[in-house]
């Protein structure tokens, strides 16, 4: 049997919990943990879904997203455990496993991934709400987990996803998955190294794999500033005869590599927003732009640039002018 808006409704707000400055946020959490597992032993896996997939009608967010804004980890180790122990579902899973990523413990998301092993490819590229508000932020909507990992600058997480999985679940399948997002790595070198040892056939395919917007490993060093992350996949792309084609490579916005390192101080708009319980709905205060890179950042950027042509310049002589004119 399908469950009704109001049952949908009120999950949704017992995930988003209330704004509150007065009370004990101790005694507030344990209340909102309380309702939520209530409404939790009342349905079936079927109902459950439909409670993750139930969007607030004016704020066109779920309850799971709701979490993610508020990065409320009790709430989804919850619903996560709720699962684990009543229906071990991969879907149902696979549905909150994007969510698991801001949860400071790594453990959960590997533990998951160790616990469903056939479902890993499910698991590592299932998303979260497809529209997402403005006011979620930086995550937006239609995340992995690698995307939110990325995002938070989580690198113990995708280090350990990575790692998990070279050791564990050598599949280049799944490499490809998770791939792109270790170029932020400061483990990059050593990821990169023995993933050409253990797939020397698959190398090309993995080394070419892009994350959610078209950005290959490459991509995601350089705007990073990882220098010796670009090096190390300069090499490679070499030694796999994908070098010109992979450093002209476009994202979806049409960014090559360099381009990205090469990039301007990044900024991104800023909307400072009040809830307001009359109309259900949020404010905007304000709305500007603001810088959220320091200038170490930037100045990491521009010379893992200089780097990359370098390299090129050295190895790849033949290469630079394309390269650098695009």
């Amino acid at each position: 049997m399908s469950l009704n808006d109001d049952t949908k409704s009120q999950f949704y707000h017992a995930c988003k919990g209330e704004l509150v400055t007065t009370q004990d946020l101790r005694i507030v959490k344990a209340a909102k943990i309380a309702r939520v597992k209530k409404i939790l032993n009342k349905i079936n896996p079927k109902q459950l879904m439909e409670l993750f997939k139930w969007e607030h009608p004016i704020l066109v967010t779920t309850a799971l997203d709701m979490c993610l804004i508020h990065k409320d980890e009790e709430c989804i180790s919850t619903i996560v455990q709720h699962i684990e122990d009543n229906f071990p579902d991969p879907e149902l899973l696979s549905t909150v496993f994007p969510y698991t990523a801001f949860v400071t413990s790594v453990n959960l998301m590997q533990r998951i991934l160790e616990a469903y092993p056939n479902a890993a490819h499910e698991l590592l590229q299932g998303r979260t709400g497809a529209h997402g508000r403005a006011f979620t932020g930086t995550f937006g909507g239609n995340q992995t987990a690698l995307d939110i990992c990325l995002k938070m600058n989580n690198e113990l997480a995708i280090h350990t996803i990575a790692k998990y999985l070279i050791d564990t679940l050598p599949d280049p399948d799944l490499m490809s998955i998770v791939f792109p997002y270790t170029g932020c790595l400061v483990t990059s070198t050593s990821l990169t190294q023995s993933i050409m040892e253990r797939f020397p056939e698959q190398c090309s395919k993995i080394l070419q794999s892009v994350d959610s917007v078209d950005r290959t490993a490459l991509h995601i060093a350089c705007d990073s500033g990882n220098k010796q992350a670009v090096i190390t996949l300069l090499s490679a792309l070499q030694q796999c005869n994908i070098l010109e084609t992979e450093t002209l490579r476009r994202d979806k916005s049409g960014r090559t590599a360099l381009s990205m390192a090469r990039a301007e101080q990044k900024r991104e708009w800023c909307v400072d927003e009040r809830w307001n319980s009359k109309k259900e709905n949020f404010e905007v205060l304000h709305a500007d732009w603001k810088f959220v890179e320091s200038t170490e950042s930037y100045q990491a950027r521009q010379e893992t640039a200089y780097a990359m042509l370098a390299w090129i310049q050295h190895f790849a002589p033949d290469k630079v002018d394309g390269i650098h004119r695009r």
